[in-house]
């Protein structure tokens, strides 16, 4: 099936990005808000002709084809938003939770046979995990939200838990922490890098974090892989020996031979899986109109 005939979605808090076939240049539509009819109008904005399906990477908690909730997103509740958007482009369209969509994306990228564990340090933290040559989903399609992991702590986090990685190393975590609701990821590496207190303890902390997390992945699914992906890879330098650390004390012996993989930022993998998702959909459809 010609990868050429479908197209990928990435939806983020900021904006929606769209890529159809596999050489195309990759489209953008900056969001006025994060409500749902707004990110539908910009795919259908973004959306060329002749594309005969259609995968989204959403941001959420998914339910099959429904997103259930979505931290971001807060106003997105039971939207069924396969079917709208099916209903508005009269294409089949596939969605799949964007951290999963990114693992399958990195992946197909590395074209080996692998068990691979992504996470996604940005806004907030993503987690996706490819087992066995297959995306793990859980029974609705909502497994692998490994930035609520527990990795700590007392402080909120946008899914209404406590504790969550992403309270300790993300964009959102940091403003929430510091109380600067205009800090970015950016700033918080130049400060380091100029060794400032705050910025080596946020860093020095959110390690940590990252550190206690890669050993509950280690001893929960031991995988060959796990591939560090986003804007916050940027602070490598400081994340990286907490990381080590934390696999170094994982209970399961093995957790010392895991690949550790830095892929730098993450533009393009979701897109790439979400058009892996729309690739199986148009071959269970038997290349029927929608």
């Amino acid at each position: 099936m010609a990868i050429g005939r479908v197209a990928g979605v990435d939806v983020g808090g900021s904006g929606v990005r769209l890529r159809a076939g596999s050489e195309g240049d990759i489209a953008r539509v900056e969001l006025v808000d994060r409500e749902v009819d707004t990110v539908i109008a910009a795919v259908e904005r973004l959306l060329p002709p002749g594309v005969e399906a259609l995968g989204v990477a959403v941001p959420g908690f998914l339910d099959g084809e429904v997103v259930r909730a979505s931290p971001n997103f807060p106003s997105w509740r039971d939207v069924p938003l396969a079917a709208r958007l099916r209903d508005r482009l009269g294409i089949p369209v596939a969605i799949e939770n964007d951290a999963t969509a990114a693992a399958l994306g990195a992946h197909a990228r590395r074209g080996a046979s692998e068990d691979l564990v992504l996470l996604t340090l940005g806004t907030g933290v993503g987690g996706g995990a490819v087992l066995g040559g297959r995306a793990l989903r859980g029974r609705t399609g909502s497994a692998g939200e490994l930035g609520h992991l527990f990795a700590g702590g007392e402080q909120p986090c946008g899914c209404g838990a406590t504790g969550c990685l992403e309270t300790w190393v993300s964009t959102s975590g940091w403003q929430r922490r510091t109380g600067r609701a205009d800090l970015d990821g950016r700033q918080v590496v130049e400060a380091a890098a100029a060794g400032e207190g705050w910025a080596l303890d946020l860093l020095a902390q959110g390690g940590q974090a990252l550190g206690r997390a890669a050993r509950t992945i280690a001893n929960f699914c031991d995988p060959d892989v796990l591939v560090l992906a986003g804007g916050l890879t940027a602070a490598r330098p400081w994340l990286e020996p907490h990381l080590t650390e934390g696999l170094s004390r994982a209970a399961a012996p093995m957790a010392a031979r895991i690949q550790v993989v830095w892929m730098g930022r993450a533009d393009g993998l979701a897109i790439e899986g979400a058009q892996a998702a729309a690739l199986r959909l148009l071959a269970q459809c038997g290349d029927l109109p929608a």
